[in-house]
This record gives C-alpha cells, sequence and structure tokens, in this order.
C-alpha cells in the first residue's frame, strides 16, 4: 500500500502540469480504473486515485475517435459501480463532473452515447446517499446541520446531471417521492418511545426536537429542488401530465403528516399551480374524465391553499405568511395572494 500511495502521488504531481500523456492508452486508462477498487486503499488514496482517474479522462475524451470514446464511457460505466461511489458527496460529484464532459464532448463531436445507463445509475446513487442522509436523521446522537448542508448539494447535481431529460426528472420524482415518504414514516416511528429509561428519553426528546428541525430542512430544500426543476421542465402534454400526477401525490403525501406545519403544506400544495402544470394541455379520455379531473384538482388544491393560508394568519405567524404570499403571487395563485396581503395589511394598520 506504501508503493501505490507513492505511485499516486507521483501520478498527482506529473497530471497537475498537464503530464499525462503516458497514460493515453484504453487498456492503460482500464487498468488504472482498477485502482479506485483495491480493498487496500484508504478513503483518501481512493479518492486521489479518482481525481487522477478524471484528469486522464477529461484529455483522452479530447483526443479520442468515435470508437475510443465508446471504450471510454464503459470504462466510466463499470467503474461507476465501485463502493466508493456510495461513501459521500466528493466522489460522486467527480463522477457527475465527468458523466458531464462526456456528454458535452459527445454534442460537440456529433457522438451518440443516449444507450448508455450511466445518468440513470447517478441518479439512483444519488438517492440511495440522500436516503442514508435521512436515515441519520433516525438518530438523535448523529443529527447534524452538516447533513442539510450535503443534502443540499446532493440535490444541486442531481439538477445538474438532469438538465432536460424529461425521463430522468420522471425516475428523479418517483425517488423523491419514496424519500418524502420514508422521512413521513420516520417521523411518525420517532413518536413512539413507550418504555424508555426517563433520563435517556430525556436526552432523546431534547436531541429529537433538532433532528425534527434538520427534517424540516430537508423538506424546505426538496421544496426548493422542486421549484427549478419544474421552472426548467420541458416536454410534451403526454409527460407533463405524468409529471403533474407525481408532483401531485409527492403534495398528498406532505399533507398526509401532521408534522409538516401549514406553511409546509401550503407551499408544497402550491407547486401544483406553477405554470407549466398550471396550463399543459389535457388530453381528453373518451368520457372526458381527464379534463374534468384537472379542473377539480385546481379547485379543491386552491381551497386548500387558502384554508392553509386562514391557519398560518390564525396562528399570528405573520412572516411564513409573507414568504408564502409571495410565492402565491409569483405562481399566480392571485385570491391566495390577496386573501394574506390583504390580511396582513389589516393587521399592521
Amino acid at each position: 500500500s506504501h508503493v501505490r500511495a507513492a505511485v499516486l502521488r507521483c501520478l498527482h504531481f506529473l497530471i497537475r502540469r498537464g503530464m499525462c500523456f503516458s497514460l493515453v492508452h484504453e487498456s492503460e486508462t482500464a487498468k488504472f480504473s482498477s485502482l479506485l477498487n483495491q480493498a487496500e486503499l484508504s478513503p483518501d488514496m481512493q479518492l486521489e486515485a479518482l481525481q487522477i482517474f478524471q484528469k486522464i479522462l477529461i484529455y483522452k475524451l479530447c483526443v479520442a475517435d468515435a470508437s475510443e470514446f465508446y471504450q471510454l464511457v464503459a470504462i466510466v460505466e463499470n467503474a461507476s459501480h465501485i463502493q466508493i461511489f456510495s461513501s459521500g458527496y466528493l466522489a460522486i460529484s467527480i463522477l457527475v463532473d465527468i458523466w458531464k464532459q462526456i456528454a458535452q464532448t459527445a454534442e460537440i463531436r456529433s457522438i451518440e452515447v443516449s444507450s448508455t445507463s450511466l445518468p440513470l445509475h447517478l441518479v439512483v446513487l444519488i438517492m440511495d446517499r440522500v436516503t442514508l442522509l435521512g436515515k441519520l436523521c433516525a438518530d438523535p446522537f448523529q443529527v447534524d446541520y452538516e447533513l442539510v448542508a450535503e443534502f443540499q448539494k446532493l440535490f444541486n447535481l442531481l439538477l445538474l446531471l438532469v438538465g432536460n431529460h424529461s425521463d430522468m426528472r420522471l425516475l428523479v420524482l418517483d425517488k423523491v417521492k419514496l424519500f418524502v415518504e420514508y422521512i413521513v414514516n420516520l417521523t411518525d416511528g420517532l413518536r413512539k418511545t413507550d418504555g424508555a429509561h426517563e433520563l435517556l428519553l430525556g436526552v432523546i426528546n431534547y436531541k429529537g426536537k433538532r433532528g425534527s428541525v434538520v427534517r424540516s430542512e430537508l423538506i424546505a430544500s426538496i421544496h426548493k429542488f422542486l421549484i427549478v426543476l419544474l421552472e426548467n421542465l420541458e416536454g410534451d402534454g403526454s409527460v407533463l401530465s405524468q409529471v403533474y400526477e407525481k408532483v401531485k401525490l409527492l403534495t398528498e403525501c406532505v399533507r398526509s403528516c401532521s408534522f409538516f406545519d401549514c406553511h409546509t403544506q401550503m407551499i408544497f400544495t402550491l407547486l401544483l399551480h406553477s405554470p407549466i402544470l398550471w396550463g399543459f394541455p389535457v388530453s381528453d379520455g373518451a368520457d372526458g374524465n381527464s379534463c374534468a379531473s384537472h379542473v377539480t384538482d385546481i379547485v379543491n388544491y386552491g381551497i386548500v391553499s387558502l384554508e392553509c393560508s386562514n391557519q398560518i394568519l390564525t396562528e399570528r405567524n405573520y412572516w411564513p405568511a409573507y414568504r408564502a404570499g409571495v410565492y402565491a403571487a409569483r405562481l399566480g395563485a392571485w385570491v391566495t395572494s390577496a386573501l394574506i396581503f390583504d390580511q396582513l395589511k389589516t393587521n399592521v394598520q
């Protein structure tokens, strides 16, 4: 392991100075990628090997012909299943960066790479890591705001990865819904403390308050992610209809949990008022039920938004009410926005 560490340091030194021309053959690149899976390497050494691997690939992508390009993509696909990519944000972010470099180079050089499963595998890797962070919230002694920071960075990676690919957006929404369901079930489960020792119960309850704040931050981060995802959404009526149904299920999941306050429930409900979803063309079925169902949803979720805003104002949570009013106005939910600001104006006077 000492020899490998010395070799990696030397390679890193050479590559930082642009001297990676000896590692240009696919066979050598593949051999180097196998280093990432060496059990003898420490996590730090694995990351260093990964960074070297990234530099070699970037150079190779620039000079490879079409056949070599596909071989490099295959090497990256094989390497993506190595355990290091389940260990944290940094390794995953490097792999995402490698894929973006592949996709950009392929577009410039008109090379087709749509057959690769690497982007979908990356979505799974990111959401598996997100779920692991969610599980850490179940341990009152592991809850930390650093979890929220990594969580937010992972969702930024998802946005970078998904781009305008509608099929990947549908997969991401499915994965996000599963995670929200997990948080909802986790929250319900943590309330069951029967039989706990009194002193330990006091510690858990103290830590639990901190954990509940972290879980609320996780849900708020998901909402921000969904806003950006919907703002950049493209696709035909069929795709938009599927996205609408998935966002609707997510909204219902959040509303089903009493842990989440009215502000959280309201802003998730208002996601269904996003312009791209509000105005998508609804194709009538044989009996016209699709259009009727969409109109019913508009009315029902409009009523839910009004009820939530009224509850927020009743509880005198004026700052969350103001933010919700601004968000509603931004989406064109004028009735909800007008109700909030009219009541806020009355209270100020």
